[in-house]
């Protein structure tokens, strides 16, 4: 999907509503009579002329809300923390994925059973998974 911004969006329902609203204006010129085209351009004229230019405006904003829901509800975040720093994205990460502080630690006494770790790492990560 292309990102045009909204006055992009703005000009394109200007440049589709607009014919749409003077169609429907002249539309109305040539049906009246003789007598009546002085007295045309009433207030329902005006409000038809509103609703024409304020009608693509739905057709156009529905879709996309619901298209850009739909996403950020698949992406499980926020729409506006895509511009967000990867240090922001990292610290924002839910708790259901972290894992716990228990299990961290059981994992590194593994390690350090294994040999993996000497006992001065193993006691440095731990305090860094205590401190977080």
């Amino acid at each position: 999907m292309s990102h045009l911004s909204i006055w992009h969006w703005m000009i394109v329902l200007v440049l589709i509503g607009l014919p749409v609203a003077l169609l429907l204006g002249l539309g109305r010129l040539l049906k009246a009579g003789p007598d009546e085209v002085a007295n045309t351009w009433k207030g329902r004229t005006f409000f038809y002329a509103a609703l024409a230019l304020l009608f693509p405006l739905w057709l156009i904003t529905l879709p996309l809300f619901s298209y850009l829901a739909y996403r950020s509800y698949k992406a499980g975040r926020p729409a506006s923390s895509t511009h967000a720093s990867p240090i922001a994205q990292v610290a924002s990460v839910p708790p259901s994925d972290a894992r716990s502080v228990a299990s961290q630690i059981s994992e590194l006494h593994e390690l350090l059973k294994s040999g993996a770790l000497t006992q001065d790492e193993f006691e440095e990560q731990k305090r860094k998974v205590l401190a977080a």
